[in-house]
C-alpha cells in the first residue's frame, strides 16, 4: 500500500523574507511623500470627556515638535507633554484599578487661574464629587515658571505639595483658595461636614539642582505619588538620576 507523502506547510513569503525594496538608512517614503510633513509642527492628541473631567465629549489639544525636542534633551517641559503624561498615567492607573484621580495640567496653572477662578472652582468641586470613591486626587501645576506636582488626600483633609525646588518662595495663596473653597462647596452639596484643607506647601520630595528638569522632577513625584502611604514625607531629597527621566520617556512614548 503507497502512503501519501504529507503536504508541506506553505508559509506565506512575506513572514520569511525582508522586503525587496527596502534599504537600510534610507527614508521609508520618497521624497514627494516626505515634503508635506516637514510643514507640520506637532502633533495633535485626542481624548474622551472621563479623562479630564472636561465638558466636550472629544477635545483635542496640540504637541509642538519643539515640545517634543525639550523631552528628549531634559530641558523645560511645556504643559503639553505633561498633559500627554497625565493621560498615560490615567491609562495605566484605570487598568490597575488604582484608587486615584486626576485633574487636567492646563487647567490648573496658576495662569488659568488667574483668567477664569470660578471656572476652575467649579471644575475642581465636580473632580472632588466624581473622585469621591478614590483615595488621592493628582495634578501637575506651574505657579509661575516652574512645574510641581499637587496631591489632594480627601479623606485626610491634606493638600501635599511636591516641589523640586522647595527652598524658592512661592505663593500658593490663589490655589489654595480654588482648593478651600471647591472642597467646602463639595462638602456642602453632598452634606458632609465642613473641614478646613490643611497645605502642606513643603511636603519631602526629589530636589533638583540648577537645571530647567523641574518637568521630569514633577512627572516622577507623579509616579511615586501612586503608592503614597502616609502623609509622612519620605526622605526624598536627592536628585533624581537619568533613568528616571529615560523612564518618562518610555511612558510618553507609550501613550502616543
Amino acid at each position: 500500500m503507497v502512503q501519501n507523502p504529507q503536504a508541506k506547510k506553505v508559509i506565506p513569503a512575506g513572514l520569511t523574507s525582508s522586503n525587496p525594496n527596502y534599504i537600510c538608512g534610507e527614508p521609508l517614503l520618497p521624497t514627494c511623500q516626505l515634503s508635506p510633513a516637514k510643514k507640520k509642527n506637532g502633533l495633535v492628541a485626542a481624548f474622551k470627556r472621563h479623562h479630564f473631567l472636561r465638558s466636550g465629549d472629544s477635545e483635542f489639544f496640540y504637541v509642538g515638535f519643539n515640545d517634543v525636542y525639550e523631552l528628549f534633551n531634559y530641558d523645560a517641559l511645556d504643559v503639553s507633554i505633561l498633559r500627554c503624561y497625565t493621560l498615560s498615567l490615567i491609562k495605566e492607573t484605570r487598568e490597575k484599578a488604582m484608587p486615584v484621580g486626576f485633574l487636567d495640567p492646563e487647567a490648573m496653572t496658576l495662569s488659568t487661574i488667574c483668567d477664569d477662578k470660578s471656572y476652575v472652582v467649579d471644575y475642581v468641586t465636580r473632580a472632588f464629587g466624581k473622585y469621591d470613591k478614590k483615595k488621592w486626587i493628582i495634578f501637575a501645576h506651574n505657579p509661575g515658571n516652574h512645574w510641581i506636582l499637587i496631591v489632594v488626600v480627601p479623606k485626610w483633609h491634606k493638600v501635599l505639595y511636591f516641589d523640586s525646588k522647595r527652598s524658592s518662595p512661592r505663593n500658593h495663596a490663589l490655589l489654595k483658595d480654588v482648593l478651600n473653597e471647591a472642597f467646602l462647596s463639595y462638602c456642602s452639596t453632598y452634606g458632609m461636614p465642613s473641614k478646613k484643607l490643611t497645605h502642606v506647601t513643603k511636603f519631602s520630595c526629589h530636589q533638583q539642582g540648577s537645571t530647567q528638569e523641574c518637568g521630569f522632577y514633577t512627572a516622577h513625584h507623579m509616579r511615586l505619588a501612586l503608592g503614597l502611604r502616609s502623609v509622612e514625607g519620605p526622605e526624598l531629597e536627592t536628585r533624581l538620576e537619568r533613568d528616571a527621566s529615560a523612564n518618562f520617556e518610555e511612558s510618553e512614548t507609550r501613550f502616543a
